[in-house]
């Protein structure tokens, strides 16, 4: 019951780390859903477009305030909003207070990294 209530993934309890063996089945699993049961990403011609590329719409130099929300997060100024919602979903369970045991640091180093998140969401990014 249990396999079926998680699709069958791998789970472990709340602060504990995979095994390196695994992590790395896990994200092999991930990986063959992702595209939605289809070769070329879930669409019929590889995304919606014609020549299946999207097309990024240019982005304004990051703000001081933003540069600052980057580093916090340990990103450069020209990552791509996937690059800045990764990294801090990322940084968010890696400093969780339950994942930590209630550390204070830890509460505070999410703080941190929930506010540069927000700067940046704000900017329409992410």
């Amino acid at each position: 019951l249990r396999g079926d209530a998680t699709w069958h993934r791998p789970t472990w309890p709340l602060g504990a780390r995979p095994p390196a063996a695994d992590a790395g089945a896990a994200a092999a699993a991930r990986a063959a859903h992702a595209g939605g049961g289809f070769a070329d990403g879930g669409f019929a011609n590889g995304g919606g477009f014609a020549n299946g590329a999207r097309a990024e719409p240019p982005r304004a130099p990051p703000s001081p305030r933003q540069r600052k929300a980057l580093a916090s997060l340990g990103l450069d100024g020209d990552a791509s909003p996937g690059e800045v919602k990764a990294r801090y979903k990322t940084l968010a369970k890696r400093h969780h207070p339950d994942a930590n045991g209630g550390c204070k640091r830890a509460e505070e180093r999410l703080k941190a990294i929930n506010e540069a998140y927000a700067a940046l969401r704000s900017r329409g990014e992410t």
